[in-house]
């Protein structure tokens, strides 16, 4: 999920229910933290239009292209598995209803092309 930092909250001994779980849950979460500060600026992902096919460019260091596995769902999204770890990502209004036609990895970044369904 780089570069997004991931905050973790503990299971409660009772459903989240009202304001007072609610305060117990942001106290488990950001402890002394402001909760309205700005936890990542910049883009998880990028949408880009090239010669007549949109490009999704998604940051993954560390990560072998043979570790990388893609399934496209009925909807829209992506799932991407990397060994042990599942990332489903809500594709953008203007990918939804394309096809995927290939993914490469350039550098730390995984690069999935799209294109018009029947095109090539």
């Amino acid at each position: 999920f780089a570069p997004l930092p991931i905050l973790t909250v503990p299971l409660f001994d009772q459903e989240v229910v009202g304001l007072d779980m609610l305060r117990r849950m942001a106290e488990a979460i950001y402890g002394e933290d402001d909760p309205t500060r700005l936890y990542y600026v910049g883009q998880a992902q990028q949408v880009l239009k090239q010669d007549g096919l949109y490009l999704l460019r998604i940051p993954l260091p560390f990560v072998h292209k043979e570790d990388i596995h893609l399934t496209r769902s009925s909807g829209d999204e992506l799932i991407v598995r990397i060994g042990n770890h599942k990332r489903n990502i809500l594709l953008p209004h203007v990918l939804a209803t394309l096809e995927v036609q290939r993914a490469t990895q350039e550098g730390d970044w995984l690069v999935i092309t799209f294109q018009e369904e029947g095109l090539s």
